[in-house]
């Protein structure tokens, strides 16, 4: 089921939306009547992706995305750009707003920044980065819930080792689901991700979040995207969590993560020196 699109009621775009039959839709987009996305929030998968783009879209500003996660620049390119602007709100139902999704594999594709760099231009790029560790142990959590048959979480690396292993140079590999389901350490390595975003925009168009920084202090942060957005001030009361799914860290996983944690330091530093910014605390236990 789609979303609704939150903020003040918009009677002008509630009547056309309900007039028009989905597969009307990309015509519409074709006539220019349906806005282009003004921000995009990239990543990274299981950073906080779901919370920022909550908290964003209640900005009376902000209008949201038929849904969430597009993924037009990594799985449905193919349906055509009218069919993307289909994604968003009308442009006359709401003069003066700004609209976007949110879909994490965009940060790890490594031929997304290209297609978006072509498609548009002038996009303002968000990032959510966590721990990279936490981030990949999250990521089993969710294979977990989704029945992947893992046994623990060296068995999930080990999976990923494979996978790299047996198809890392085939051409199309990001774009394999198995890939996008078992690529638990490798989406940790966020400097080389944005290296590849920064070669295709400048800096002044990215923005770069952590989501430990989401979740201790989210009033700041999404000041601080309201106005990298050039949107008005505002002040949201309340920050509900949007987390999914909660876990422990299983005894016989520890050894794993704390190896995994050893591994990441050194990305973390080049990542530290990429962004001007120390990452150090990723390096702790918990952290």
């Amino acid at each position: 089921m789609w979303p609704t699109t939150k903020g003040e009621p918009v009677k002008l775009e509630q009547r056309l939306r309900g007039a028009v039959a989905p597969g009307a839709r990309t015509v519409l987009g074709a006539l220019g009547l349906h806005s282009e996305p003004n921000f995009l929030i990239i990543g990274t998968q299981k950073g906080g992706t779901t919370s920022l783009y909550e908290y964003l879209i209640q900005h009376p500003r902000v209008c949201a995305a038929r849904r969430k996660e597009i993924h037009y620049f990594d799985r449905f390119e193919s349906l055509g750009w009218d069919w993307y602007r289909s994604q968003f709100p009308l442009a006359a139902a709401r003069p003066g707003v700004v609209t976007g999704e949110a879909t994490p594999y965009y940060l790890f594709h490594p031929d997304i920044p290209r297609r978006v760099a072509a498609a548009l231009p002038e996009v303002k790029l968000i990032t959510v980065l966590r721990n990279p560790a936490e981030r990949a142990y999250s990521h089993y959590q969710h294979s977990l819930r989704h029945d992947v048959g893992l046994k623990s979480f060296e068995d999930a690396l080990e999976v990923e080792r494979e996978l790299l292993a047996d198809h890392g140079l085939e051409e199309g590999f990001y774009d394999r689901d198995d890939w996008h389901r078992h690529s638990y350490v490798t989406r940790g390595y966020y400097a080389d991700q944005l290296e590849h975003w920064f070669d295709q925009f400048p800096r002044g168009r990215h923005l770069v979040l952590t989501s430990e920084d989401l979740r201790t202090d989210p009033a700041t942060q999404i000041e601080r995207v309201v106005a990298f957005l050039g949107l008005p001030e505002w002040q949201q009361a309340t920050f509900p969590s949007h987390h999914r799914g909660g876990y422990s860290v299983e005894p016989g996983d520890r050894a794993a993560l704390a190896e995994l944690r050893t591994h990441y330091r050194p990305h973390n530093q080049r990542l530290g020196d990429l962004l001007g910014q120390h990452f150090s605390r990723w390096d702790d236990p918990g952290a």
